[in-house]
C-alpha cells in the first residue's frame, strides 16, 4: 500500500505531470519497455562518463600545476 501511495504522490507533482502530458511522456506511456530501456541505459552509462570526466579534470589540473612548477624551476636555474 505504501508503494502504491508513493507512486500516486510522485505522479501528482507538477513537473512529472507536465512531462507525462508532453509528447515524450505520451510516447513513453504507450511504449513502456522502450522507456525502461532508455532509463537503464542512461543510468548505467552515467558511471563511466562520470569517471571519465573526473579523470580528465584531474589530468588537466595536474598538468597545469606541473607546468607552473616546472616553469618556475627552469626560470630559477637560468639565473
Amino acid at each position: 500500500v505504501s508503494y502504491l501511495l508513493s507512486w500516486v504522490v510522485l505522479l501528482t507533482l507538477p513537473q512529472v505531470t507536465q512531462l507525462m502530458n508532453s509528447r515524450i511522456g505520451l510516447y513513453i506511456r504507450t511504449h513502456p519497455f522502450l522507456g525502461l530501456a532508455v532509463l537503464l541505459f542512461s543510468a548505467m552509462s552515467a558511471v563511466p562518463v562520470g569517471i571519465f570526466l573526473i579523470f580528465s579534470l584531474v589530468t588537466i589540473i595536474m598538468t597545469a600545476v606541473g607546468f607552473v612548477f616546472f616553469e618556475c624551476k627552469c626560470d630559477h636555474t637560468r639565473l
